[in-house]
């Protein structure tokens, strides 16, 4: 069972990645929740403490190629400036 620190580790981790990844590929945020077929209020939920859905992470981490564990921070890499590093 998680715990809620692990639970907010996570969505830090989740935050912090998808703004690396969207401010490396230079879209804007509604420009990018449009590309993937996102509602443009999303980053503003997420931002609040609300996790994306399944399948927003899903097509997220499809469009950006990486895994949905690198996206959420659960993997010995992590993203920096839209980069994979160990």
């Amino acid at each position: 069972m998680y715990k809620d620190e692990d639970v907010a580790r996570c969505h830090e981790a989740f935050i912090r990645n998808i703004s690396a990844l969207k401010k490396e590929s230079g879209l804007k945020w509604r420009d990018l929740l449009r590309e993937v077929g996102i509602g443009e209020n999303g980053i503003w939920v997420w931002r609040s403490g609300r996790f994306p859905t399944l399948w927003n992470l899903i097509a997220l981490a499809e469009y950006f190629d990486v895994s949905l564990d690198e996206l959420l921070g659960r993997e010995k890499k992590h993203i920096e400036a839209g980069r994979l590093k160990e």
